[in-house]
């Protein structure tokens, strides 16, 4: 790969990241960096039903071809996150009732060491009740989701690391600086899919 296409991906990136500082995403890296991927430790168990917590039965789907099925857990019943419809752009919150399935399309590397670089998501794809089928970012509390599969609670993440090491990823084996960008590691959420209450 030359160095101008690396300059280029770099520069894409940058762009991407600019957009979801203005979600509100822009904390240090290193205040939320999890375990590696792809394995994930059990968080603590809590109750099972908190009266001030947000549920929907839903599948996961992880990179590799895995599904997880449970009850995931929100802090609220929306999300803020910008979406472009009809053409225009615009911050809005999402009610999360009402969303069919999101889908993960994009994550755009953190660089956060020498040559070590965090995969956050950034794009999503949203299908909502209606038909209705918006593009948006990827708010900061869609980076991670607790599940409860009927025996315990879980955390699944949605970002992950790799090392950039001479001319390739560590991880992903790939000499394309872009690769990972939509190549997530084994193991990273990039689906969800909400069952639909009668």
């Amino acid at each position: 790969m030359t160095l101008k296409r690396r300059a280029c991906s770099c520069i894409a990136a940058a762009v991407l990241l600019a957009t979801a500082a203005i979600a509100g995403r822009g904390q240090a890296v290193e205040q939320e960096r999890a375990p590696e991927q792809p394995k994930a430790p059990d968080v603590a168990d809590v109750a099972f039903r908190d009266p001030h917590e947000y549920s929907r039965a839903a599948g996961i789907e992880l990179a590799g071809g895995v599904t997880v099925k449970g009850t995931l857990f929100f802090g609220s019943p929306s999300m803020r996150c910008i979406c472009q419809k009809g053409g225009e752009t615009a911050d809005a919150s999402q009610d999360i009732g009402r969303i069919r399935s999101l889908q993960i399309t994009r994550w755009v590397p953190q660089k956060y060491g020498r040559d070590q670089y965090i995969f956050y998501p950034s794009d999503m794809t949203l299908h909502i009740d209606g038909g209705e089928v918006l593009k948006c970012t990827v708010p900061r509390e869609l980076r991670s989701f607790l599940i409860h599969d009927g025996r315990r609670r879980r955390r699944l993440f949605a970002f992950f690391y790799d090392d950039w090491v001479g001319k390739g990823w560590r991880n992903t084996r790939r000499e394309d600086f872009c690769y990972p960008m939509d190549h997530p590691l084994r193991g990273t959420v990039v689906k969800v899919t909400f069952r639909q209450e009668n």
